[in-house]
């Protein structure tokens, strides 16, 4: 997880900069990170815990709040899919099509994340 957030972070860090010798904006979408069972059979189950997700939603939420907030070129962050009241047994998620349903999905049901996501439109 950790390298995923460097790299993630990295990358913000390096397209603002290059965005605001361009005078464009910068907006951070569809990111997103599996479920804590990627390893296993869990990955698509709603169910399955969302710790690291919701570490690294936080941690990319926060760089995208303190760029715009140091005046850089980035406009907004997004986060990938909202399943809402999706499963991963439906096919109606927010996950792409090209990617089985309930990977990326966030669930009314992860209280957590959307406590992630909440304080962070509330700043």
């Amino acid at each position: 997880m950790q390298t995923a957030t460097d790299f993630a972070v990295n990358y913000l860090n390096t397209h603002n900069t290059d965005s605001a010798s361009l005078g464009k904006p910068l907006v951070m979408e569809e990111f997103g990170l599996a479920r804590d069972g990627w390893a296993s059979t869990g990955k698509y189950d709603p169910a399955t815990p969302v710790t690291n997700r919701d570490k690294y939603y936080q941690s990319l939420f926060s760089k995208v709040e303190s760029l715009m907030a140091a005046q850089g070129a980035i406009a907004r962050g997004q986060l990938l899919g909202l399943g809402w009241r999706g499963s991963s047994a439906s096919k109606w998620t927010g996950d792409p099509p090209h990617e089985t349903a309930g990977w990326f999905s966030v669930y009314d049901a992860d209280s957590s994340t959307l406590a992630v996501i909440s304080a962070t439109r509330r700043r």
